[in-house]
């Protein structure tokens, strides 16, 4: 299930209203049991998370994820391009002290903020400057899970690639198939996409 909240901010009022009903059906739906009597493990993906922080109802509920959600096998994954959003955020501490697993994806301009934030020493901070990216095969990240810290390589399958990607080039590449074949459906459209060009629309120029 997924809930796009682009353009609410600019609803204060609105904005509240529905934060409290989501963050409701959402624990209602991680908190349920199937037929069986079984809780099923769930996972909830946070985007653009520090957009959240400035709700206090949306905060409330990030709190109460990290540090309740893990005793019924669950987890919430926060994505966000600013650490010191986070830090900021009265439930900071909680995010940061209570997520095990961290990735960080190449950095740009000062990471200062990322070293001290995170606490990551000099050698450390030599293999975050150090990750590559080759747009469509793979894309590099320094990995935090517990005490384990290293590099990792993300290889997307095509089919994978062409679920995830928001470039420019390639929604219109979709655009143009779902134009020219109407008769296929979104996921047909996918698999047609990733057979050929299995590395993005911006093969089709080499």
């Amino acid at each position: 299930m997924v809930f796009d909240l682009k353009g609410l901010s600019a609803y204060p009022d609105l904005q509240a209203v529905m934060i409290l009903i989501i963050t409701d059906f959402i624990l209602g739906k991680v908190e349920a049991k199937d037929p069986t009597g079984e809780r099923r493990k769930k996972q909830i993906l946070m985007d653009e998370s520090w957009e959240l922080l400035k709700s206090r109802a949306s905060s409330n509920f990030m709190e109460y994820c990290v540090r309740t959600l893990r005793k019924t096998g669950s987890g919430i994954t926060f994505i966000t391009q600013g650490l010191e959003e986070i830090v900021a955020s009265p439930i900071g501490p909680a995010i940061l002290s209570n997520t095990a697993t961290k990735f960080i994806l190449i950095q740009r301009g000062d990471l200062d903020p990322v070293k001290k934030i995170l606490k990551l020493n000099d050698q450390e901070m030599a293999l975050v400057s150090s990750l590559r990216q080759a747009k469509g095969e793979y894309s590099e990240a320094f990995l935090i899970a517990n005490d384990v810290r290293g590099v990792i390589r993300l290889v997307p399958a095509p089919v994978d690639y062409w679920l995830a990607t928001s470039d420019a080039s390639d929604n219109a590449y979709l655009d143009g198939l779902r134009r020219d074949h109407p008769d296929l459906t979104l996921k047909d459209i996918i698999i047609k996409a990733s057979a050929a060009f299995p590395f993005g629309a911006a093969g089709r120029t080499k």
